[in-house]
């Protein structure tokens, strides 16, 4: 059998180029998740990965380019891992208890500092990034929760507008100085946030709940 040795040499090519930029990613994320964003630079992601600064700049523009690309690998990864999830999900709050989870595994995978950088920084385009991701993803969680709230699935007395302003506003909380103050770990922050949002949107246990004691008194 004869074989074309330009296409050998293209795929050969290929594979090489693939496998650079394979390493980078695998550099970077290791670096990354021990380091954070801001005290990682590019020439010890090229370093770790054993490839040449021309290498790197051949697949990214600068550092903020590779992070978003590694950011967006994780965000797409877990939205398929979640939907998997809610798909075969019985009920929404099965769903969500089973996805929050899967995000508790997914985030503390991550190192603090890793955690802290993505929630706080402003730089590598990533405000960007998230807004757009945000506007993406709102219309279809909300549709959800609609979906969710008719079924009777979710507090009937809730608004909806109040659940889009709490995710709207979820990041901007994240960097409360006067939360953040509140806790020793960036993580019990987000954690409890995380709760409070998930699990206050579902009815009450009415057997065990006072009524009217939580009651608020419109009279006052």
């Amino acid at each position: 059998m004869k074989y074309d040795n330009r296409l050998l040499r293209e795929y050969s090519f290929s594979h090489l180029k693939s496998h650079s930029k394979e390493k980078i990613i695998a550099a970077a994320k290791e670096l990354f998740n021990k380091h954070g964003l801001k005290r990682v630079s590019v020439e010890e992601i090229c370093h770790v990965a054993g490839v040449s600064k021309r290498t790197y700049y051949k697949y990214y523009s600068n550092k903020a380019s590779l992070v978003i690309y590694i950011i967006r690998s994780f965000d797409i990864e877990y939205k398929r891992k979640y939907r998997n999830i809610t798909r075969h999900a019985k009920t929404f709050k099965e769903g969500i208890i089973l996805g929050f989870k899967l995000w508790q595994q997914w985030f503390n995978s991550w190192s603090p500092e890793l955690k802290a950088d993505i929630a706080t920084s402003t730089g590598y385009g990533l405000k960007e990034f998230y807004r757009t991701r945000q506007e993406n993803e709102i219309n279809i969680f909300l549709r959800d929760i609609q979906a969710a709230q008719t079924r009777g699935e979710i507090r009937k007395d809730i608004k909806i507008e109040l659940i889009r302003f709490m995710w709207e506003h979820y990041a901007e909380l994240l960097k409360d100085d006067r939360l953040r103050r509140y806790y020793d770990d960036f993580r019990q922050l987000e954690y409890e946030l995380s709760t409070f949002f998930w699990f206050g949107i579902f009815p009450w246990d009415r057997e065990n709940v006072n009524h009217d004691e939580l009651a608020f008194k419109k009279n006052k």
